[in-house]
């Protein structure tokens, strides 16, 4: 009945079931054909019981139901195929039995389908986050960008204020050597012209006015000498970073004790301007108080300037080092 049922629903040349017109064998021309419900349901009930037909396990010998499990093949066999040749000293189990390990896997394949989803969540999450990652990241890197163009920016001006006072100091220090080095070109004048007067012989230097030659000595010694000296002393003070003893301690320690002898003892040997005293004796100065000419007096002050104009000179030695050391370009 099934197999006669199939022939009537099948097309004689292609033997499938009919999907198109079984009257005329060809396709319709019209665009929206008839249908025939009827012959359309038939149809569909045959190839749904065939399907499910097709779904039990079958013999393909005998025809019929498998219900034993070849376990050395791993294949559902009928009854009477366990005595055949094929199957002789096979390890034979019920087909339920054997699927007890299908079930097993069954439930081992649901617990990794639901491992599976947990795991697809934490993927979606950790999409989500490294999406958030990335947003953050980007963000950051702007922020660090604007702050090392500030950085950058600040490091640029206090570059050019730094080099700005560099050569501002580079040329305060430079006028203050050209003054220093007038003040050295003027002095140098004054010294030279006073050991001119000084080479003269000692009647032409004694014959000259005293009083006049006082007064100049006086006023070049003790308001440009002094002064400038001083002035140059405290430069040095700040150039080489220590403090300098005061200009009388400079000369009082050797010249005025060299002064004091030769002022204390008119016959001392190196009072050139007296002659010695006849027996030779050497008195004190209370019995000579009063022996000394003006001119004597000048002298001493002479030798004074002198040691003054020794110092100043050896000022001006430490000055031209301290040039050469700081300026090397001017020297």
């Amino acid at each position: 009945m099934a197999s006669r049922l199939e022939e009537d629903l099948c097309c004689p040349v292609c033997y499938e079931v009919f999907m198109k017109c079984p009257a005329c064998k060809r396709s319709s021309s019209m665009r929206q054909p008839p249908s025939n419900v009827a012959l359309k349901n038939l149809c569909e009930s045959f190839l749904q019981e065939r399907d499910q037909r097709a779904s039990e396990a079958f013999c393909s010998l005998h025809s019929e139901e498998l219900k034993i499990f070849s376990l050395d093949h791993q294949q559902a066999v009928f009854v009477i195929c366990r005595d055949s040749e094929k199957h002789t000293n096979h390890t034979i189990r019920p087909i339920d039995e054997a699927a007890q390990k299908r079930k097993t896997l069954q439930k081992t394949l649901e617990h990794s389908k639901e491992k599976l989803k947990a795991f697809e969540r934490v993927q979606v999450k950790c999409d989500q986050t490294a999406d958030h990652m990335k947003v953050q990241a980007r963000r950051k890197e702007m922020q660090i960008k604007e702050q090392y163009q500030m950085l950058h920016k600040f490091l640029e001006e206090e570059e050019e204020a730094r080099m700005a006072a560099l050569w501002e100091e580079v040329e305060q220090k430079s006028q203050w050597m050209k003054e220093k080095n007038r003040e050295i070109a003027a002095l140098s004048d004054t010294v030279r012209a006073i050991e001119e007067q000084l080479r003269a012989e000692a009647v032409s230097f004694l014959t000259q006015p005293v009083y006049p030659l006082q007064t100049v000595i006086h006023s070049v010694l003790v308001c440009s000498v002094t002064g400038r000296l001083q002035r140059i002393i405290r430069s040095a003070e700040k150039v080489i970073g220590c403090n300098l003893p005061p200009l009388q301690d400079l000369y009082a320690t050797r010249t005025l004790k060299r002064a004091g002898k030769i002022v204390a003892d008119p016959s001392h040997p190196g009072h050139k301007l007296f002659q010695p005293l006849p027996a030779g004796i050497r008195t004190k100065i209370s019995r000579h108080k009063d022996a000394f000419p003006p001119s004597a007096t000048s002298l001493i002050n002479t030798r004074t300037a002198m040691t003054v104009i020794l110092t100043v000179l050896k000022c001006i030695c430490v000055i031209t080092l301290l040039k050469k050391k700081y300026n090397p370009a001017a020297a």
